[in-house]
């Protein structure tokens, strides 16, 4: 819980019915910033009906809600709009339609051209990438979906074995994977290699990165009077 905080029940895809006559005039007298965060992320295809109406139908919900009482409007996409561009520096108005590898990528690329279309109040959207939790580069947590939760595993097998090797060197398990420390008390594995693709690039950023750029660009007037589209990456 957030102090000062407000924690109102509603629901995204009908937020001015959802939501009381009362607060809705409420907020239309303090015209705040809306910030439209939600989102389903699901990458099953059996999911796939119910992120096209969550993504898509949402953004329509979310910008006429913004129409009706914002000043200003955040729409929170993903990077992966882009979909599989090829190498190298990805300008944000690439492309005119990108070749989505997935109904949530292609359903965030409708939501941008919803806000884009029928938003009448100034607008600005973010493309984080990847968001994990904390920004520690040597602790990074809140990565456990997905192909991530896959990798995760193996950050806790790897935690496992370092303890391991501290407490019992000689343990059978650490044997079998032909386990040897060198100088600086590194442990190397013989066998248990994981095989990847060596050219590959995955772009990670930390919610706190994420949240202080957006909250930095709550503040740059020029950023809602241009409209812009903004990627949040490495």
């Amino acid at each position: 819980v957030v102090e000062g905080a407000e924690h109102i029940v509603g629901d995204m895809l009908k937020l001015m019915t959802s939501l009381s006559q009362e607060l809705i005039l409420s907020l239309t007298r303090d015209m705040p910033i809306v910030w439209h965060l939600g989102a389903n992320l699901s990458f099953h295809d059996r999911d796939n009906d119910s992120v096209w109406r969550d993504n898509v139908e949402g953004a329509k919900e979310g910008t006429a809600f913004a129409n009706a009482v914002a000043s200003k409007y955040i729409f929170m996409s993903t990077a992966y709009v882009c979909g599989a561009p090829p190498r190298g520096e990805i300008p944000e108005t690439f492309p005119d339609m990108p070749a989505h590898r997935n109904v949530y990528e292609r359903s965030k690329w409708e939501g941008e051209k919803i806000v884009r279309a029928e938003s009448t109040v100034p607008w600005v959207i973010v493309r984080p990438s990847i968001v994990i939790g904390n920004g520690d580069p040597k602790n990074a947590t809140g990565c456990t979906f997905g192909y991530y939760r896959y990798v995760y595993m193996f950050y806790v097998f790897h935690q496992y074995i370092s303890n391991l090797g501290k407490q019992s060197p000689t343990h059978p398990l650490l044997r079998f994977l032909g386990a040897e420390k060198d100088s600086d008390g590194v442990i190397t594995f013989a066998r248990g290699i994981i095989p990847y693709p060596k050219g590959s690039v995955v772009d990670l950023v930390s919610v706190d990165y994420v949240v202080d750029a957006m909250l930095a660009l709550a503040t740059k007037e020029n950023a809602f009077e241009k409209n812009l589209t903004i990627h949040l990456t490495h």
